[in-house]
């Protein structure tokens, strides 16, 4: 075994226990921006042991048709989706989702009313933190991925309408689950939310899709889910996370329609500490640079977008991080080589980064013998294809 390889295999993470479709070289970012395909854990420092939760849940989408609602707000709808695994309180305090009751006269400015929102928590919410915080599968517990899958599903003929989608911080959405004190924006407005910035808005046909990524570094510290917070009335987490928010309003050329409009997926991938032997717990792989990697990737990138436009949204980042990824990593590598060890450390650093670089940027062979530059096998390793060359015989004169 070379050097270059060694080294490679080394620095290269390991991502056990985990999910990955595509040739990607940043699981974690694949991870971010598709966890419906992509469960990793977060390769930032932390080393112990965890576990991956794959949740998946669905959500009938209707447009409001309660009694006294104002002719102009007939059909709208608004769910908030948050990374958490929801609350033991009934309603939870700190739901997984939560909508506008459509039966309910549609709120014009928060939700100050109890029966104007519906909440619902993760729907292995016990199992995993148990009966008042004891018993469950999760010790602590963080967020990794989460998506919201919009899709219009009824008749395109007589029905037409808009839809918005973004990703607000915890601060903006934390209105939505029923402080009475607080006004907030009123974000269960489309025509609100799509002046966020890096939101979406477009015709309700077309549907809609948006990705949650961490704003900050507490966005990934692991919550304690066996504490109670609240006043010491509820368990779960406490933390208020970034949340995706869809919106909009379904308008109908024969009246009001009282049927299902829609279907909203729900992807979480959690990462958590478990004490428990049921499931099977690997080392969490520490590997900073993907991490700036993915965060680079997508800094400047909108997290929502038409169902048209999210599969080719995930090949031009899935390429564009591993470009950045080529760069980042001989510089990440000298820069924590230098903190460990000096000048020494910074040599080594620098190696180990710029083996990651050439790992990322090697040429390979695929299935129908072709070079590409998808893979780490090394050039010496690709066999050039044989041509046989046939003789023929002269002609008699």
């Amino acid at each position: 075994m070379s050097l270059d390889t060694s080294l490679q295999q080394f620095m290269l993470p390991s991502f056990a226990n985990g999910k990955s479709q595509g040739n990607s070289q940043n699981p974690y970012l694949a991870c971010l921006i598709d966890p419906a395909n992509n469960a990793v854990r977060i390769p930032d420092e932390y080393s112990n042991q965890t576990a991956l939760y794959c949740s998946r849940s669905f959500y009938d989408v209707y447009g409001n048709t309660g009694v006294g609602t104002a002719a102009g707000d007939i059909g709208k709808f608004s769910f908030m989706i948050r990374p958490v695994i929801g609350s033991l309180t009934a309603p939870p305090a700190n739901a997984q989702v939560t909508r506008v009751s459509h039966t309910s006269v549609w709120p014009t400015t928060n939700f100050s009313q109890v029966l104007t929102y519906e909440s619902f928590n993760d729907p292995n919410t016990v199992t995993l933190i148990g009966s008042s915080g004891a018993n469950g599968l999760v010790r602590e517990i963080r967020p990794v991925a989460m998506s919201a899958w919009f899709q219009y599903t009824a008749p395109q003929i007589t029905l037409g309408g808009h839809v918005a989608c973004a990703l607000t911080d915890g601060n903006t959405n934390n209105y939505f689950p029923n402080p009475p004190s607080m006004a907030g924006l009123p974000l269960q407005e489309y025509r609100m939310l799509s002046t966020l910035p890096n939101s979406y808005n477009g015709k309700i046909i077309d549907g809609c899709y948006g990705f949650y990524k961490p704003f900050d570094a507490e966005d990934i510290i692991f919550q304690n889910a066996h504490e109670p917070y609240n006043s010491y009335t509820d368990y779960g987490v406490g933390h208020t996370y970034p949340a995706l928010i869809i919106s909009g309003q379904v308008m109908s050329t024969s009246g009001t329609y009282a049927g299902v409009i829609g279907r909203i997926q729900v992807d979480i991938v959690f990462e958590y500490v478990t004490f428990s032997r049921i499931v099977e717990s690997f080392p969490s792989p520490v590997n900073p640079p993907l991490l700036w990697n993915a965060r680079q990737a997508l800094q400047n990138v909108r997290t929502c977008m038409s169902n048209d436009e999210h599969e080719s949204f995930f090949r031009k980042v899935l390429n564009a991080g591993k470009t950045l990824l080529g760069k980042v990593a001989p510089i990440a590598g000298t820069t924590l080589g230098t903190i460990i060890g000096g000048p020494g450390g910074a040599a080594l650093g620098r190696t180990l980064g710029t083996a990651v670089a050439n790992a990322v940027n090697k040429k390979a062979v695929n299935n129908n013998g072709n070079v590409t530059s998808n893979s780490s096998v090394p050039k010496a390793m690709v066999v050039k294809k044989q041509t046989r060359k046939i003789k023929r015989k002269p002609r008699r004169q």
